[in-house]
């Protein structure tokens, strides 16, 4: 018998085009390139140099690597002090950064104004868009002298270097008043206004180099230093599980492309510190257990559900805090989590195994805040501060009233509060507009601070504790510093509606303000300008209150919504979106139209929600975030924690 294959048919048969196409497996994960991966992709390489003693070609790479990490710090660096520059309108600091630009920061980062990448494209259109949006400004001051004077000199040089259509347009301009006053002959420059321009001009810049959007504050990175996570995958460890992944796509590949395409941000970090906490994990039935319980705080209906209007995660002792409308403080446990950032249960019995009533307040419970085993929750005139550290202590039976371990006395309604980092410390906001810092060791107010007669309604801390913010009725968010009270920025919003509440990332970076309606906006803590996004998809929201959290990431968003429905939001999603390019032909500007003229830039800032998962029957009240979990409460008497797909599965 005679087992041998036949290759020579086989070469005749790629030689002829027949062959079948080589097999592809389909990527569900997208490697965001930022500073942190491509260091630590620089780290596996080097680990694999040294092992195989290429010490030499390691040490080369390094020196490169390092090299080439600062000079894109400092490009990004000089295309932010540009943006900001174009934000201002201050065209001569634009011009001095534009000249960094393409002196300075070429040569340090390596780029070759000639070559083909978003940067060096970028590089070589932004002399002819400046001109040309001071020059659309000019026309709108209706300075004939001065515009005339301006497109002589700045605009006629690049008349060939841009399309003949668009050099009409612009020569047109000349005998308008206002840019918007061409349109009967352009159209699209209808509704062009110096603000807009602005907006899309930096908008086109983001996109085309996208650091400069999701990594505004990051250091340079320097692979000199060791990583600050132990890389748990040499390279060899990577092609095993790329060709193992290849394998299963062969032989399972509807099991493949069922699952969700996802962005990771790190090589090093957890994965599941990474995905989204989307998979609904657990539902826990406040309203059976209230019955079953604590039956004096049961509705009299029993078709009625135990409305609950806050939640706090204490994922790390498995339970989960939530506070009714009858003002009951519950203690309600999980069970074990199979979790690595979750510690497992303690084998001998306590009263935190048990579901527990920390405390019964005469009105309802707004809102829940923790630090460590410190709850800080308010209601009516006065905010509490409970302390479950004696439910670990105190073995099976919980001591009565020993979790209240002070009580914050108002002369007004408490709308707000938040801890100080260091647990010490609170801050509470009062609905005729004043916010009092409090000394927890002691419970004394020690100052309070006036700054509106309007009622705050959320406060967040920054991630030191050196400054606070508060959102009034109004719409304004008030940037406060702490060790001085003074007001150091006031955050307009561009929505007229009332603000319902704030969240900051982790970072400290971005502010998120959540608006009656369902609208949110997000605001920049460093320059203390609005972001452009546009988030869409839930504005027929009537609720006076819409809780919103940020996820583990500043690009990870969750908001709870009056259908019951909580929403996922990710600004990653938009990395994947089509960038406008730029012919790869032009020497100083695009031959094309005008690129920021029309209404397509502004839609890149629309930001839908990826996911709407259906969790509650009724209007989700509170939404908050702990390591790999989602929690979140409604008015149906519902707990639902939801986790990543890889924490759902372990």
């Amino acid at each position: 018998m005679n087992f041998q294959a036949a290759p020579n048919s086989g070469g005749q048969g790629d030689a002829g085009g027949s062959a079948r196409a080589a097999f592809t497996p389909t990527s569900i994960v997208d490697i965001e390139s930022n500073d942190v991966t491509r260091s630590e992709m620089v780290q596996i390489i080097l680990a694999w140099l040294i092992e195989e003693g290429f010490t030499s070609s390691a040490q080369i790479l390094r020196e490169e690597a390092t090299c080439q990490f600062r000079g894109e710090h400092y490009l990004r660096k000089t295309l932010r002090g540009l943006s900001r520059a174009i934000e201002e309108s201050s065209w001569e600091s634009a011009q001095k950064s534009l000249k960094k630009l393409q002196t300075k920061a070429a040569t340090k980062s390596g780029l070759r104004p000639e070559g083909s990448s978003p940067a060096a494209l970028l590089v070589r259109s932004l002399p002819f868009l400046l001109a040309q949006q001071q020059y659309m400004e000019l026309v709108e001051q209706d300075n004939d002298q001065r515009t005339l004077t301006f497109f002589m000199r700045s605009i006629k040089p690049f008349e060939r270097s841009i399309s003949r259509e668009h050099f009409q347009k612009l020569t047109y301009l000349l005998t308008c008043k206002t840019v918007a006053e061409s349109s009967n002959v352009y159209p699209e420059y209808r509704g062009w206004t110096a603000e807009l321009g602005r907006a899309q001009l930096l908008q086109y810049i983001r996109t085309q180099v996208g650091s400069v959007d999701y990594s505004n504050y990051c250091r340079h990175g320097n692979v000199c230093m060791p990583p600050p996570v132990e890389l748990t995958r040499p390279l060899r460890t990577v092609f095993q599980q790329s060709f193992s992944y290849e394998l299963v796509s062969r032989q399972h590949p509807d099991l493949v492309r069922r699952l969700q395409r996802t962005t990771i941000t790190s090589l090093s970090a957890p994965l599941e510190a990474q995905l989204p906490a989307t998979e609904p994990f657990l539902s826990i039935d406040a309203s059976a257990l209230v019955r079953s319980t604590f039956s004096t705080l049961a509705p009299g209906d029993a078709r009625q559900c135990v409305k609950l209007t806050a939640c706090q995660p204490f994922l790390s002792h498995s339970a989960v805090v939530a506070a009714t409308d009858n003002g009951a403080v519950l203690w309600i446990p999980t069970g074990p989590l199979s979790c690595s950032d979750v510690a497992a249960p303690s084998s001998e019995a306590c009263a935190a195994d048990k579901p527990q009533l920390l405390y019964h307040h005469k009105h309802p419970i707004r809102d829940l805040r923790r630090t460590g085993t410190k709850l800080l929750c308010w209601g009516s005139c006065e905010t509490l501060v409970l302390n479950v550290q004696p439910l670990f202590d105190s073995g099976s039976v919980a001591p009565a009233n020993d979790c209240v371990a002070c009580i914050l006395t108002h002369a007004a309604d408490v709308y707000a509060g938040c801890f100080f980092p260091c647990g010490t410390l609170a801050v509470t906001g009062l609905s005729e507009g004043t916010v009092c810092i409090w000394d927890l060791n002691t419970g004394t107010k020690m100052y309070e601070h006036l700054f509106s007669n309007y009622g705050v309604v959320s406060l967040v801390m920054n991630r030191t504790g050196t400054s606070y913010f508060a959102a009034s009725k109004d719409g304004t968010i008030r940037v406060v510093d702490v060790a001085t009270g003074v007001l150091t920025a006031s955050l307009v919003s561009p929505i007229a509606m009332e603000i319902c509440s704030l969240a900051v990332s982790p970072s400290s970076t971005f502010l998120l303000a959540s608006y009656r309606g369902g609208l949110m906006r997000m605001w920049d803590v460093l320059t203390g300008a609005p972001l452009p996004y546009r988030f869409t998809g839930t504005e027929n929201n009537t609720k006076a209150r819409s809780p919103t959290s940020f996820g583990n990431t500043d690009a990870e968003l969750f908001s709870g919504g009056e259908d019951g429905c909580l929403y996922f939001w990710t600004l990653r999603s938009r990395d994947r979106a089509t960038k406008p390019v730029i012919p790869a032909c032009t020497s100083e500007a695009p031959r094309s139209a005008n690129l920021y003229l029309s209404q397509a830039s502004i839609n890149v800032n629309l930001v839908h929600y990826a996911a709407q998962l259906p969790l509650h029957r009724l209007p989700i009240t509170d939404v908050k975030v702990e390591g790999s979990y989602e929690v979140s409460c409604g008015e149906d008497g519902m707990i639902v924690l939801c986790t990543t797909c890889a924490s759902a599965h372990a």
